[in-house]
């Protein structure tokens, strides 16, 4: 009687699992990797334009929308806008409207332009954060900001911040939200939804019209 022989197929499955598992693997990190870059390469087609505005001094519109804005919400005292400059490395103040008086007199006599990046490694963090189009809130007395004010220490504990534009793109500065008391989630899902249809509707209005960037004319 004729012997059957059986082939030993282990090394081979044990090399193809192997290549398997590198496949896998190479596959993981390829998609992590994707999702760590929205700072070095933002959606396709689309990167960051850094514009060099000479002024990003809000219209009388935009300001009565900011004023309106603080004064419809209980848990905002207020609102600032500062513009950025790459060019020259500066952050300067160009609008603030509180609903406190006294915040209101303090922030007149502050510094109104001061380094974009600095010493700070945690301020630093803040504006790049910025720049990738997150909406972000940081404790008031870590800021630039409420190291300048201190006054807004007693009253504004939390300050969320948005880019203008919102989103990753172009970047000529951003709105800071100043806040009474910790918002809830819901309440942040609320707040970063207004405050991107503030920054959306001041830089169509502010930035795009001034520059004439493929909308018709319109000035302050």
């Amino acid at each position: 009687m004729k012997q059957r022989t059986f082939s030993d197929h282990t090394n081979i499955w044990k090399i193809v699992m192997i290549a398997a598992l590198f496949v896998s693997i190479g596959m993981l990190l390829v998609f992590a990797f994707q999702q760590k870059t929205p700072i070095i390469e933002p959606v396709p087609g689309h990167k960051i334009f850094m514009r060099e505005m000479k002024d990003l001094n809000p219209s009388l519109e935009s300001q009565n929308e900011l004023k309106q804005f603080v004064n419809d919400h209980d848990t905002i005292i207020g609102v600032n806008i500062t513009a950025a400059s790459f060019q020259h490395n500066t952050r300067t103040n160009v609008f603030f409207f509180s609903k406190i008086d006294e915040i209101n007199k303090t922030s007149a006599n502050g510094p109104s332009v001061i380094p974009l990046f600095n010493a700070n490694a945690h301020q630093n963090e803040r504006v790049v954060r910025l720049i990738n189009g997150e909406f972000i809130c940081y404790l008031t007395r870590d800021t630039a900001f409420g190291q300048l004010h201190p006054v807004l220490l007693t009253h504004s504990p939390i300050m969320c911040s948005i880019s203008i534009p919102p989103g990753f793109g172009d970047f000529v500065g951003w709105i800071n939200i100043h806040l009474s008391e910790v918002p809830t989630p819901i309440q942040l899902q609320t707040m970063r939804k207004f405050t991107e249809e503030l920054s959306s509707s001041i830089y169509t209005r502010d930035v795009l019209k001034k520059s004439g960037d493929g909308h018709e004319g319109g000035s302050n």
